[in-house]
């Protein structure tokens, strides 16, 4: 397989993950993801930032603005 074939096959995994993390199955997703990863080198950027985003979706806090760290407390 050639670098491209990898690369479609992973991404195509990677949305399939993000499916399932938006249909609730964070462990399909978190398989989906693991799989996913075995297509991309280690150094490549599309994996470490997918692993940002998928972070960045874990934390998602719509009530929150950009940027404000911290829990919110309940009224």
């Amino acid at each position: 397989m050639n670098h491209k074939t990898d690369e479609y096959w992973g991404t195509l995994l990677l949305e399939m993950a993000h499916d399932a993390r938006e249909d609730g199955d964070h462990r399909t997703a978190e398989l989906l993801t693991g799989a996913a990863m075995q297509y991309f080198n280690e150094a490549d950027r599309l994996a470490t930032r997918w692993r940002k985003l998928e972070a960045l979706l874990d934390g998602h806090d719509t009530d929150r603005p950009p940027g404000a760290k911290g829990h919110r407390r309940a009224a």
